[in-house]
């Protein structure tokens, strides 16, 4: 299974039951680095990726979380350590981010890719750059909007064919209140592409959501490899609880594998990669218990791989990981995304029961 096309054999799956590898701070890669302006955090600090989102796309991931900032007159993505927006750094152009996304949903039509905008500053000028950018014509007579998913509803409860070959705009709705659109009485919506994200934490109850994304899960805010375990553990479990619902509060988890403060490349490459079995085994111990559940409680089951012809890689992580649920991690989050770890992110769909 190649990681440019994964998706292709999981057309017919909820977004809701598929399982994807994140880029965590996707815009900040070395090649298009810069200091955001004041002395504090250096490169090694600050730098998350190590390329650009349209490679880190070919590498398998189809969760992009953007911060976009105004710099130096331009738009583009930043990393600021405990987002001050004054110290750290900047760097893909925002409309570079966005052709790139484009050119490879374009070049996939089997595979869909979201946009995560958040921490943004001057939402005014990002939104109306976005806008912009989806008048802006494209190849074959089409518009950069034509290849921008627009539908209604609850997207978590969207099959991954209707997603398909598109880019999935998800906002802050508050900032979508705040920012000003001229000539406009209303700020743009789901006919638009812009999708409301609605982030739920610390145990509360689930949102109804009509209009856009909800998704659990809670930053994993250090270095050390102990807590940053013990810290997703426990959002996990909290997830776990949210396994029967209606389909207006279906819902993705985000799991933020990300190893924060200090040298972020030293620390991701020394303590996340090699631990990721640590991964694998708190998502399997969650999901055993969550299957038991469903079995326990007659809740009938079904495993996606009905729906697939993902052989290899599935087999071998069922007989590695033996991974079951129906309450999973959607997203895994890391930084400097690469195409071994997104395989055996990938390798995990499949496996795992659902509710029919």
């Amino acid at each position: 299974m190649a990681t440019r096309n994964f998706l292709q054999d999981y057309q017919n799956v909820l977004l809701r039951h598929v399982i994807m590898p994140g880029s965590h701070d996707a815009g900040l890669a070395r090649e298009s680095y810069g200091s955001l302006g004041m002395i504090g955090s250096g490169e090694s600090m600050t730098v998350t990726q190590t390329v650009g989102v349209g490679d880190q796309a070919i590498r398998g991931s189809r969760f992009f979380d953007v911060r976009i900032i105004s710099s130096g007159g331009q738009l583009k993505a930043y990393h600021s350590p405990k987002d001050t927006r004054l110290v750290g750094g900047v760097g893909q152009a925002f409309e570079t981010i966005l052709d790139e996304l484009q050119g490879f949903v374009r070049s996939n039509p089997s595979e869909f890719v979201i946009i995560r905008l958040s921490h943004i500053k001057n939402s005014t000028e990002v939104f109306a750059a976005l806008m912009g950018w989806m008048e802006k014509s494209a190849l074959y007579g089409k518009k950069n909007g034509d290849y921008v998913y627009k539908g209604a509803g609850n997207l978590a409860q969207k099959f991954v064919h209707e997603l398909a070959g598109k880019m999935i705009f998800v906002v802050d709705g508050a900032k979508l209140t705040s920012a000003k659109f001229p000539g406009r009485v209303a700020p743009p919506g789901q006919a638009d592409g812009f999708h409301k994200l609605y982030q739920n934490k610390k145990s509360k109850p689930l949102p109804t959501v009509n209009d856009g994304l909800c998704m659990c899960g809670e930053f994993a805010n250090s270095n050390k490899l102990e807590k940053i375990v013990a810290g997703q553990t426990a959002s996990y479990t909290q997830h776990a609880k949210h396994r029967t619902h209606g389909d207006d509060k279906s819902h993705l988890y985000c799991l933020y594998w990300t190893s924060t403060g200090g040298n972020i490349e030293k620390n991701t490459r020394e303590q996340l990669s090699k631990n990721f079995q640590i991964v694998r085994n708190m998502v399997a111990e969650s999901n055993a218990n969550t299957a038991k559940y469903c079995l326990d409680n007659n809740v009938p089951l079904v495993n996606t791989k009905a729906w697939s012809n993902a052989i290899a890689i599935e087999d071998r992580a069922r007989q590695r990981y033996a991974v079951y649920s129906c309450s999973l991690p959607n997203i895994i989050l890391y930084d400097f995304v690469n195409t071994e770890t997104s395989e055996e992110i990938i390798g995990l769909n499949g496996l795992v029961l659902c509710q029919t």
